[in-house]
């Protein structure tokens, strides 16, 4: 697994690595304009174009969930 420190997704820069497991990594992301931080979740899958659409779907789904029990998502997008 590469180490993507430094690297930017989206609007994001990445800082430092919280975590990883056998199908992610979590890194500590900052925005780059707002400088407001966010836990950014890399998935180390390549997604066919159906997959990416079900993504997408479960994205919109839980960003509109809002509960103090679940993380809530500002943003998703997929890349490569």
């Amino acid at each position: 697994m590469a180490d993507r420190v430094g690297q930017h997704f989206g609007n994001y820069r990445l800082v430092a690595l919280l975590g990883q497991g056998g199908f992610a990594q979590v890194y500590l992301g900052q925005h780059v304009r707002f400088k407001q931080q966010a836990a950014i979740k890399v998935l180390n899958a390549h997604l066919s174009g159906q997959e990416a659409a079900h993504f997408q779907q479960e994205a919109e789904t839980i960003a509109q969930l809002s509960h103090p029990s679940i993380v809530r998502v500002f943003d998703f997008d997929v890349q490569d």
